[in-house]
């Protein structure tokens, strides 16, 4: 097989989710015998195009001064401007680059992450390449009217591909339960929709070493280690962890809380701190690589992720489940496609610190449930969650759209 990843901005060196995804996804597929191609933008003082190998992945980078819209801004005027100035100059910038390379090698495949260049769906397949739309959730306005602008955008959108497939077979929003692959087939009633739980390499990630640095402080000062690997921006809800660290502190005085990531929130989270009297057990590293925050997670006690935003997956509890730590995270989302209540981890609900603590006190006070906890994670992933079975369950799908 021979696939392009088409993402809007490269992820060689970017390390959000979708970006991990990328670069792992592609990384055993070439390990898999598949020849793969990721094309993306990047900021550079001039226009350019630059080939780099990666363990055998080609990354195609065209270069530009313009720089990326802050993914933070609001949704206003300036901020819908700013979005489709960016879409036209992507498109403007990676077409040329992806027809080249789709002529030239015969790319089975390119999948697309995003919405943002859509357009180049029906330019790729008039090359005679599938086009896939990959990782597509419907959190936001999931059930529109026929007389709706959006309900046509949607159809419009998704006729550009040859198919979709998705992570999340169903997710929770406003205490309930949508069916994700169902609400996809609403707007693409003829075009194949597959779901794909998506999967980490479990081998590399279990050989992880600990962050000695917060191995060596946990010793010293006996402290439980609860860390938060989020951005701190709304939608991970990262400030409703910040306000349960009084209470949690009630109950374990040796309890720290390290918040693993960056955002807009930071400046405003370390003032709230001081407020509440919790500076000292709150510490905040900013930005972390990839690699950093998997040994800072070995090394924690257990994770907590207090989404409340968008959550589409999350590929942290599929980490933290082969490094075998525990997990709290909220019932939100498409969380509870991954995280099992009461079996692999605790799930709460959305904004309620009081939730948040108590459940961390439960799985630092009772040490047999936490065991269960870590086996069953470990378990869970090894069995489903694969990056194997992921590239594995997307060769097949393009087999069956080349036979269609």
């Amino acid at each position: 097989m021979k696939y392009l990843h088409l993402v809007q901005w490269s992820p060689r060196e970017s390390f959000g989710g979708y970006e991990t995804i990328v670069r792992e996804t592609a990384l055993t597929q070439q390990k898999r015998h598949s020849t793969v191609y990721v094309v993306g933008r990047r900021v550079g003082r001039n226009r350019s195009i630059d080939s780099v190998s990666v363990s055998g992945v080609t990354y195609v980078e065209v270069s530009h001064p313009m720089r990326r819209r802050p993914s933070s801004l609001d949704v206003g005027i300036i901020g819908i401007v700013m979005l489709f100035v960016e879409i036209f100059v992507s498109l403007w910038l990676l077409t040329p680059v992806v027809w080249r390379i789709i002529r030239r090698e015969r790319i089975d495949a390119v999948i697309f992450y995003g919405i943002h260049l859509m357009l180049m769906g029906p330019i790729v397949r008039l090359g005679g390449t599938l086009a896939l739309l990959g990782l597509e959730v419907l959190q936001k306005n999931q059930e529109v009217g026929r007389m709706s602008f959006l309900y046509w955008f949607r159809r419009l959108k998704y006729a550009c591909f040859n198919g979709i497939f998705t992570y999340t077979y169903y997710f929770y929003l406003d205490n309930r339960k949508y069916n994700n692959i169902a609400l996809l087939k609403t707007y693409a009633p003829r075009i194949p929709v597959a779901y794909i739980p998506w999967g980490i390499d479990v081998k590399a990630t279990s050989s992880v070493k600990s962050d000695q640095s917060l191995v060596s402080w946990k010793k010293k000062t006996s402290s439980v280690i609860i860390l938060c690997p989020r951005r701190l921006v709304e939608e991970k809800g990262v400030r409703y962890l910040l306000e349960a660290v009084p209470m949690i502190r009630k109950k374990i005085p040796g309890a720290y809380v390290v918040f693993a990531g960056d955002g807009i929130l930071r400046r405003e989270m370390e003032n709230r701190a001081k407020e509440l009297g919790v500076a000292s057990c709150v510490r905040f590293t900013g930005f972390m690589s990839h690699e950093k925050t998997l040994q800072m997670m070995k090394a924690s006690d257990m994770i907590v992720v207090p989404s409340s935003g968008e959550e589409s997956f999350g590929m942290v509890f599929l980490e933290a489940y082969a490094l075998g730590v525990p997990i709290v995270s909220t019932w939100f989302g498409g969380i509870p496609n991954v995280v099992e209540q009461h079996k692999t981890g605790l799930l709460v609900a959305v904004k309620r610190p009081d939730e948040l603590a108590d459940s961390v006190i439960r799985i630092v006070k009772n040490m047999r449930e936490r065991e269960q906890y870590i086996a069953a994670g470990k378990e869970l992933v090894s069995a489903k969650f694969t990056i194997e079975k992921t590239t594995d369950t997307i060769d097949r799908f393009v087999r069956t759209l080349q036979k269609a």
